[in-house]
């Protein structure tokens, strides 16, 4: 597959340069996936990058609990012993916090923004046109990262079926 002149493949999915920023697709690790998994290690991706991160996403649920860490942590009352294997995406939060711990809670600011806005929502001003073309630009990353997992279905797919084939071949010759 070739790179587009906008865009840069990597070991983990692709980059795309836009008027709106960088967008990264790739599949999200784990044996299941959902759509807070995906918006909770997108954010991780953003971390790694330098200086203080505004990052808005439309995950009420990423929002909510990452902004209640975040406080928690400023205020010096998050437990330090949380055991994040008791909640869903637990391996992801507990990257999260350590990031946070890391670069400081002060960095890191998350916003709630209107998912899959239409002009209705512009007009009524729940969401502005800035933060609508950043959220379709997220959600193409996305669909784009869906397509990184099929791919990699796909692949698995072909292995096995070869190894069907080479097993077939051999008892053949038994």
């Amino acid at each position: 597959r070739a790179a587009a002149p906008n865009q840069e493949e990597t070991q983990l999915g692709d980059v795309k340069h836009s008027d709106h920023g960088m967008i990264f697709s790739g599949p999200v690790p784990g044996l299941a996936g959902s759509s807070t998994r995906s918006e909770l290690y997108a954010i991780l991706c953003a971390l790694q990058g330098p200086g203080g991160l505004h990052i808005a996403s439309d995950s009420k649920a990423v929002v909510d609990f990452g902004s209640i860490m975040l406080r928690d942590i400023a205020a010096g009352i998050w437990p330090n012993n949380f055991n994040f294997s008791r909640i869903n995406d637990g391996d992801l939060w507990a990257i999260f916090y350590n990031m946070v711990i890391t670069r400081g809670h002060h960095s890191i600011r998350l916003s709630k923004v209107k998912g899959h806005a239409i002009p209705q929502h512009l007009a009524e001003g729940k969401t502005t046109p800035y933060l609508k073309q950043g959220n379709d630009s997220a959600d193409a990353g996305a669909t784009d990262g869906l397509l990184h997992r099929k791919n990699n279905a796909h692949a698995i797919a072909l292995h096995f079926h070869s190894r069907q084939k080479q097993f077939q071949d051999l008892m053949k010759n038994i």
